[in-house]
Formats: structure tokens, sequence, C-alpha cells
């Protein structure tokens, strides 16, 4: 049998291995970006269409200016990917523009922060999901492809780091990718993303 890494495509090969993956240890993580064990799935060779229950939300607001920012931040890296280093800087700007703009968020708690995770993974990636499909959007597809492994990647490491405390940041160094924003948490940043498959030199170490 075979297990996938959801957030990288890592195959865990029992035949290989020779261990059974129920086996490993229950802090067993991808060699590749580090997901823990929770994030594999069996590999099922039948085609099956995946359906998806999104539950759309009606309640349509103005975007704030975080959200504005993220979006131009986006498209900046998107941009910057296709060499559209132009364009990549427009977007950038206004970027800054709308990040300067932004009011401070008052909770910060970790609670918080889980409570915010969850609602991306369960409602508004697949909302997100559920438009890309009806309008056959590629672009937004591979948006919430990327989205949902960082989101999850991100859960993982705030899932360990509540268990560990400061010990799971020992004798470690913390990396962000500049192109899609996932996490990595080692002694140097892997030779390329898990998620997005740019270079080691994408990646940016947070002090």
């Amino acid at each position: 049998m075979r297990y996938i890494c959801t957030i990288c495509g890592y195959v865990y090969d029992e035949e290989v291995e020779g261990v059974a993956f129920d086996e490993l240890a229950d802090d067993y993580r991808c060699p590749l970006c580090t997901a823990p064990k929770e994030l594999f799935e069996k590999e099922i060779k039948e085609e099956k269409e995946e359906v998806r229950e999104a539950i759309i939300d009606e309640d349509i607001h103005e975007i704030s200016n975080g959200e504005l920012a993220a979006i131009f931040s986006n498209l900046a890296r998107g941009l910057e990917k296709q060499s559209k280093l132009k364009e990549s800087k427009d977007m950038m700007t206004l970027s800054e523009h709308f990040r300067d703009k932004m009011t401070p968020f008052d909770d910060t708690s970790l609670e918080t922060l889980r409570s915010l995770i969850d609602e991306d993974i369960t409602v508004r990636y697949p909302n997100v999901q559920k438009v890309a499909d009806e309008k056959a959007d590629r672009g937004t597809k591979r948006i919430v492809t990327w989205g949902l492994k960082v989101t999850s990647i991100i859960k993982a490491l705030l899932d360990s780091y509540t268990k560990e405390g400061e010990e799971f940041l020992m004798d470690k160094k913390i990396f962000i990718c500049s192109v899609c924003g996932f996490i990595y948490v080692g002694k140097k940043a892997p030779d390329i993303c898990p998620v997005c498959k740019v270079p080691e030199f994408k990646f940016e170490e947070v002090r």
C-alpha cells in the first residue's frame, strides 16, 4: 500500500520502506515538507470524482484594506513567477498602499488563529473551489490547491507548537516561500518549495 502526502505529493511506499504506514510513530513527518502523519492519504487507484459540500456565505461585505493588500500581494507573486517584473512591481505597490491603511487586529490569540484557519479550510476554500469549478477557472483552481496546502501545513505547525511549546523550534529556523506562502521549519530551507516548486532562493528566513 502507498500513502501520499497531501501537501507535497511525497509517496510512502510500504513495500519499499518495509514498515506499514500505520506502524509509524505518531510524530512521523513527511521527509520533504514536514507535514504530519495525519496529512497523508491512502492512494486510491480508481478515479473517483471528488464531491465537495460547500457552505455558501451570502453575507456580501466590503473588502477590507487587509484583504486588498493580500490580493495584490498574491497577484504580484504570481506575476513575478511569470517573469512579468514591471506588472509585479505595480501590484506590490498597490499591496503596500492598502497594507499601510490596515486597521490593527486586536485579538491575536492562538485560539482565534486556529478558528480562522479552520474556517478557511472548511468553508472559504470550498466556496471558492465551487465557483472555480462552475466557471472552469483553472487559475483559481490552482490558487485553491496551493492555499489549502499552505493553510493545512500552518495548522499542523500551530498544533505542534501548541503541543511542544518553544521546544518545537529548538535549533530550527523558520522559512517562508515568497511565492505561495508555504512555511517550513527546519535547519535550512528545502531545495524546492513542496507546494509551488520554486527554488530555495525564493524562501525568506523569519527572524
